[in-house]
């Protein structure tokens, strides 16, 4: 008859349930460290083959420029040209500089006894091949040329037969660096053996680390999703006050659109409305005047030919307004020149140009938009400024981008806390809408007597 204690099965499993929790985590935790030491041996190795196949790469590299320099003090000798003999003395000038910085990238990688001595030997041959170099050039600028066939041959090729030697020196070197450096990896794998015995007393205080360091983690990335939440909330309010902006702007180039129309219906009316009717009655006149038997008509028929040409050159000048026909065939700086041209003979006001655009044309939109800037500013000053010169500067810069900067010498104006433009500058509102219309910037910088300047960058993007 069994008389001990009965056998408390819920504890049993408990303390069953603990001990695999616990082989679990020592599991879990060995393996993690295991795996990270792995990692860091997998790191190692990848860095030496890395180290090695850059030391050759180095190595190759100066070797090429030395040989390059070579052949290219063999040209130097034999060109005639004094033109060509300048651009090869350059080219030799350039490879020898990359010759010099490739050695000092190439100094940390160096790491035995063996691979110092055989560099410390290449940096001090390398110095010999320069001036064996010098004293040729220096022969070919005298004209000495056979002296320097024989300086090539007794003098610079030797020199860069050794560098070819030590080059091979080096490269076995660093081979015996890398299978040294492998040996001792070997070693750290069987220390590694070791070691992961000793992670799984440690696995428990690991994994404690690991709890807290995952707890605080959890909290910073729910604070990032947060963040990130608030930020997206941010951008949706960008994108609808920008979506606000260019519903105004569209709307704000439409009431120009429908100012400029009335502009130039008053211009038809009054211009050459005028014009036809003086005309016509001129010669109604003079019709009239041959009916009754005069010959005193010529007076009258003159001057209805001068109104008529007036008139012309009216519609001429507002048929350019429209729609610059110079801007279509020859591009936009020939277009601005002409623009400036008829401004200074009109105005009597100077002005300065500094064009740099390096391609024949721009698209099309970018043209008629910056020709109406500027047509836009010009009207400004002459309207407003009282400008006695006018300065603009057209740059198409390497990064794609558009400058413009257009400035003057006159009375300029008291710009708005808000550095926003004055609510009557309707011609520089139109300015920076088109700016804003190619999405460009606008700054606009003035101030009381002295001047105005319009600085504008446009990114350009071809095909549009």
């Amino acid at each position: 008859m069994n008389t001990g204690a009965p056998f408390n099965t819920s504890r049993y499993r408990t303390i069953l349930g603990l001990a695999f929790v616990l082989m679990v985590i020592v599991f879990l935790t060995s393996g993690s460290f295991i795996l990270i030491l792995g990692t860091n041996l997998q790191e190692d190795v990848e860095n030496i083959e890395m180290n090695y196949t850059e030391s050759v790469r180095l190595v190759g590299q100066i070797q090429i420029s030395v040989n390059y320099v070579r052949i290219l003090i063999r040209d130097l000798i034999i060109s005639q040209s004094l033109e060509e003999q300048l651009s090869i003395k350059s080219q030799i000038d350039s490879v020898t500089t990359s010759v010099t910085r490739l050695l000092d990238e190439y100094e940390p990688k160096v790491t035995l006894k063996a691979e110092m001595d055989n560099y410390d030997e290449y940096r001090k041959t390398f110095s010999d091949y320069l001036k064996s170099r010098s004293e040729i050039i220096s022969a070919v600028d005298s004209g000495r040329h056979s002296e320097a066939t024989e300086l090539l041959r007794t003098k610079l090729t030797p020199h860069r037969n050794r560098l070819e030697s030590i080059s091979e020196r080096l490269l076995q070197a660093n081979r015996e660096a890398a299978q040294s450096v492998r040996l001792h990896i070997d070693e750290l794998e069987s220390q590694f053996r070791l070691t992961s015995i000793f992670t799984v007393i440690t696995s428990l205080v690991l994994l404690s680390v690991i709890y807290i360091y995952t707890t605080k983690n959890t909290q910073y990335y729910i604070r990032e999703l947060v963040n990130a939440d608030n930020e997206k909330k941010i951008l949706i309010q960008s994108l609808q006050k920008r979506q606000t902006q260019i519903e105004q702007l569209i709307l704000s180039l439409t009431t120009i659109e429908d100012d400029q129309r009335k502009r130039f219906a008053f211009e038809l009316h009054d211009a050459i409305g005028h014009g036809l009717t003086a005309a016509q009655l001129t010669i109604d006149s003079a019709l009239q005047r041959l009916a009754e038997g005069k010959s005193d008509v010529w007076d009258s028929l003159t001057i209805a030919s001068k109104t008529i040409q007036e008139t012309l050159s009216e519609v001429k000048q507002i048929s350019y307004e429209l729609r610059p026909m110079i801007l279509d065939d020859f591009g936009l700086e020939i277009a601005i020149q002409q623009l400036l041209h008829d401004f200074q003979r009109r105005t009597g006001i100077t002005t300065e140009t500094d064009f740099f655009l390096a391609t024949p044309r721009l698209p099309a939109r970018y043209e008629i938009n910056i020709y109406r800037i500027v047509q836009e500013a010009l009207t400004n000053i002459e309207k407003h400024a009282r400008a006695k010169n006018v300065s603009i500067q057209l740059l198409l810069r390497d990064d794609g981008n558009l400058a413009l900067s257009l400035s003057d010498n006159g009375f300029g104006f008291a710009m708005q806390k808000s550095e926003t433009l004055p609510g009557k500058q309707f011609g520089l509102l139109n300015i920076n809408e088109r700016t804003k219309l190619l999405g460009g910037t606008c700054i606009i910088d003035s101030s009381p007597g002295k001047g105005t300047e319009i600085s504008i960058e446009i990114p350009i993007t071809q095909g549009t």
